[in-house]
């Protein structure tokens, strides 16, 4: 499991697009997709525009792309021009490590 801020786990695409409407530029957060059961993600930006983040054996990428990261967090930290702030999750599972 990816224990870091940007990743707020199991979230309705639905709630995902009213966070993302609050997003200020360059922040960015990550869940994971609902309508695929496979282990993609959902990466969600400032600008509203949600990209599929598949996995497979050779690891996880923007769904199109041919640039392959052997972790998510190897993946987010590729984009860090453009995913410079991440946007904490609410409280969840997910977040109750971090805040020991």
């Amino acid at each position: 499991m990816v224990k870091e801020s940007w990743f707020h786990g199991f979230v309705l695409a639905e709630d995902a697009d009213t966070r993302s409407k609050y997003l200020e530029s360059g922040y960015f957060f990550v869940r994971f997709s609902n309508s695929d059961n496979k282990g993609a993600c959902v990466l969600h930006t400032h600008d509203q525009t949600p990209f599929l983040v598949a996995h497979d054996p050779e690891g996880y990428h923007i769904s199109g792309s041919k640039i392959k990261h052997p972790t998510l967090p190897d993946l987010v930290a590729h984009f860090k021009k453009r995913l410079k702030y991440p946007a904490r999750a609410p409280f969840t599972p997910y977040t109750a490590e971090w805040d020991k």
